[in-house]
């Protein structure tokens, strides 16, 4: 107490009571434990009349509320707080506690969390069904724990599988259903574990048997019989054939006919219900048919009293018919005959394949050629083929020999012969049968051998420029015609083509006869610039035979009308309305005086233009 300086102060003495605040001074301890263990959470504090109220969080700590002494739970009122068996839904509970004073405020702790052991098998596996062919089952380990580290146990169920990895893979011997467990356990001994079950289905086991594996391709039949069993599974689903050629079928006892031969692998695929497969293959054979033939060295014809061999090929024993009938004991390559028929033969391979299709041969008795033949030309200094025409069909081999009157001969079957003049030949033909050489026959032919027809110069023809002028040649009904050159013709290969010319053309015509013999011709043909009458100025009237007679030449002219000639005097000494009609020089026989005369010509043209044309003429002898 303190007084002011110089004055008497007299006081009493008092008890004061200071109360602390609650104050933590060892908070609660997070704990790890296994189910059915017990556990604590304790705290330490200071303070004036202290009490405690424990509290729990259920919810991570969002919210917490009062607890109670209950079930496993004792000391909610206490510093310790008490847990008789933890349980696994107890994982991850708060747990925190209140500390109240005779001061406020009152302190609270921090949460202590409480972990409950929990391990979690768990596992899936790729597939839980598959066939024993290849199967293997992949086990995906998704097992955890919240704590410790986690060991793993595993039994595939068939007594004899284990396996302590994480992710193991396992393949079964045998097909059935099994229960594959994983028991999973912590390093403090919690355990968990999980169990599913997987089926292994069973494949089929594919056989079949064949009734003839080797057969022959003629009337070839290959009978499969199936023999395919499965144990513990549905009847089989599908049954898939492939028989080698490309061809394949589902039938469950398939019957199969080969087109060709050769060894062939029959494949069966037998598929289960659930889908599981195998196979089986077989080789067949199928033997080809061989290829028979026959030949007759000498030929299909028989002479009186001889004999002949058929040889047959294509196989290592025959069987041998006459006109269809087997010939029983008759099995040999070679086979001997006296009679005329119809010879077959088949062939066997050493296989006993009997040939598909036998070979056939027609005998017939010899009988005389008959001689023939025909000649395509007559002409002479042509050569002349001669076609032989003979029927030696049942002859056999024979000869031939021509021979005429003038020298020729041959032995060839069709011969050529030129003959140098013309006349006729008397052409013979002897056919002589080989094996029977007094089997013969001949043939004699006269032969009229033409000579060709001389060619000529035919008559000038005249022509305008660009204008079609017919043509025409000497008429030979049954000649070829051919113009050469071809230049402006219509055809080359008539008697009487067209041409259109620009300028003066000789023709070569070219006629050859049936027999051969060509006959050529020569035609020239002028060509004028105009249509128009063209008349000498001159001719010479004095009976020499050349130039006698004044005659008008008609250059495309449709129509002639009149030629008038005149004598100096105007009178009028000659006239005609016939073109091809000359002047001889005479007035009623009278030979008229040398001297200048005037000539006046009308025609119409081939296109009707009228055509008046005059000029004069002297005659002269």
């Amino acid at each position: 107490v303190r007084t002011q300086a110089g004055s008497a102060f007299t006081g009493s003495s008092a008890s004061v009571t200071v109360n602390n605040l609650p104050a933590i001074t060892s908070q609660p301890t997070s704990v790890t434990m296994s189910a059915a263990t017990a556990t604590s959470f304790e705290v330490a504090a200071t303070g004036t009349n202290l009490t405690y109220q424990w509290q729990i969080s259920v919810d991570g700590g969002i919210s917490f509320t009062n607890m109670l002494n209950s079930g496993a739970y004792s000391g909610v009122s206490t510093s310790k707080l008490s847990i008789s068996s933890v349980t696994l839904r107890m994982n991850m509970f708060r747990y925190r506690v209140i500390v109240s004073g005779t001061c406020n405020p009152s302190a609270i702790s921090d949460a202590a969390i409480l972990t409950v052991i929990n391990p979690l098998a768990a596992f899936t596996v790729n597939t839980n069904a598959q066939c024993i062919s290849g199967n293997k089952f992949d086990f995906a380990n998704t097992s955890a724990t919240n704590a410790g580290v986690l060991s793993y146990s595993w039994s595939f169920g068939d007594g004899a599988g284990k396996a302590t990895t994480k992710t193991p893979s396992y393949t079964y011997t045998k097909a059935g259903t099994y229960l594959v467990k994983l028991v999973v356990s912590t390093n403090t001994g919690d355990l968990d574990s999980a169990s599913t079950f997987v089926t292994v289905y069973p494949k089929p086991e594919p056989a079949f048997a064949v009734n003839n594996a080797t057969q022959c391709l003629s009337g070839n039949s290959f009978v499969f019989s199936n023999g395919t069993k499965i144990d513990n599974s549905p009847l089989i689903f599908d049954y898939k054939w492939s028989f080698g050629d490309g061809t394949q079928t589902s039938d469950i006892n398939p019957t199969k006919v080969y087109t060709t031969s050769g060894d062939f692998i029959v494949k069966l695929v037998t598929t289960s219900f659930y889908g599981c497969s195998d196979s089986v293959t077989k080789t067949i054979t199928v033997n080809p048919a061989p290829t028979v033939a026959i030949s007759a060295p000498k030929g299909t014809i028989l002479c009186d009293g001889l004999t002949l061999d058929l040889n047959a090929t294509g196989g290592t024993t025959y069987l041998w018919y006459k006109d269809g009938t087997l010939i029983n004991g008759s099995t040999a390559a070679t086979y001997t005959l006296n009679s005329p028929a119809i010879y077959s033969v088949k062939s066997l391979s050493a296989a006993g394949c009997v040939s598909l299709t036998e070979a056939k041969v027609t005998v017939t008795s010899l009988t005389s050629p008959k001689a023939g033949f025909t000649y395509n030309l007559n002409c002479q200094q042509i050569p002349i083929a001669f076609t032989n025409t003979s029927v030696t069909n049942n002859a056999g081999a024979v000869t031939y020999a021509w021979k005429d009157n003038v020298g020729n001969q041959s032995a060839l079957t069709s011969p050529v012969f030129t003959f140098n003049n013309a006349g006729t030949v008397s052409m013979k033909l002897v056919v002589t049968s080989t094996y029977c050489p007094n089997l013969k026959d001949s043939l004699t032919k006269v032969i009229t051998i033409d000579a060709p027809i001389p060619g000529i110069k035919l008559p000038l023809v005249d022509g305008v420029v660009n204008d079609e002028t017919k043509l025409q040649a000497r008429i030979y009904p049954t000649s070829v015609y051919n113009w050469t050159p071809s230049t402006g013709l219509s055809s080359t290969t008539i008697s009487n083509p067209t041409t259109k010319l620009t300028a003066e053309q000789q023709y070569r015509i070219s006629m050859i006869a049936p027999s051969g013999c060509e006959t050529v011709d020569t035609l020239l043909v002028r060509v004028f610039s105009e249509f128009s009458v063209y008349v000498p100025n001159i001719f010479s009237p004095n009976g020499d035979g050349q130039n006698d007679k004044l005659y008008v030449n008609t250059i495309g002219v449709r129509e002639f009308k009149v030629m008038k000639i005149y004598n100096r005097a105007g009178q009028k000494v000659f006239e005609t309305t016939n073109a091809s009609m000359g002047w001889d020089g005479t007035v009623n026989g009278v030979p008229q005086p040398l001297d200048t005369y005037i000539w006046v010509v009308e025609a119409v043209s081939k296109y009707g233009t009228p055509i008046k044309q005059n000029g004069l003429v002297t005659i002269l002898r």
